[in-house]
């Protein structure tokens, strides 16, 4: 895999240092994300069969995005973090996770806040700080998703989350940033969605209403038209 993407990078490098290239160079960049478009089609179908047989997706949801990612703690249950990496995703309806050990699901709805907080230099990681500058660097270091929400028990509660995807403690930062855009991103057109589904149901029950009263000979023709149209105007 390593030996392809240098591959690639090299052809770009040469490529764009040639008048002629260009072009090819831009055909070079169509066919890489192609190819990355569809191993991640591949891959979401790997996670919803795996999903779906965890009971954490429905028949009608699908994944829009995942990524590695390591449990820190705040789940009802599970207290102690967890250091199996697991996945971590953003499905049509919810939030989701799984490793070895759990799995987790968080409606929209529940969640009150997302942020990124500081990486925590412990344990065997804390051989990454060769020296106290480095360990500096590392703790300023962005890349624990931290999830704000309500239980089953509307109670809240903390969970985290170490974003992974990356060599380097840096690079995870740029993947939990990717992450929580995505998230923060989805969250704002899925309750969009939610909210013109309400105003449509709600529109819908007026109209019944209107119709009722038409019916019954409580407002006039000329006035149910009227206020159709006002109703559907809204919608």
């Amino acid at each position: 895999m390593f030996a392809i993407l240098a591959g690639v990078i090299g052809l770009i490098i040469y490529y764009t240092s040639t008048q002629e290239g260009k072009s090819d160079v831009q055909e070079l960049k169509s066919a890489i994300n192609e190819v990355e478009s569809s191993y991640k089609s591949v891959q979401n179908s790997h996670y919803e069969k795996e999903l779906k047989d965890k009971n954490i997706l429905t028949e009608n949801e699908k994944v829009i995005f995942c990524q590695f990612a390591t449990y820190k703690g705040g789940i009802l249950g599970y207290p102690e973090p967890i250091e199996k990496v697991g996945n971590i995703f953003i499905l049509s309806h919810k939030l989701a996770f799984y490793d070895e050990k759990k799995s987790w699901k968080l409606a929209y709805k529940k969640i009150i806040d997302t942020k990124l907080e500081f990486f925590k230099l412990e344990g065997i990681r804390s051989l990454l700080a060769v020296d106290e500058s480095q360990r500096q660097e590392l703790q300023r270091t962005k890349n624990i998703l931290s999830i704000t929400y309500l239980d089953n028990k509307n109670i809240e509660r903390n969970a985290k989350f170490q974003i992974h995807g990356s060599l380097t403690i840096p690079g995870e930062e740029r993947k939990a940033t990717e992450f929580l855009n995505h998230l923060l991103e989805f969250k704002e057109h899925f309750f969009k969605n939610l909210n013109k589904a309400e105003t449509e149901n709600d529109a819908i029950s007026k109209l019944e209403e209107l119709k009722t009263l038409k019916d019954k000979n409580i407002i006039t023709e000329e006035e149910f038209n009227r206020k159709k149209s006002k109703l559907l105007d809204e919608i």
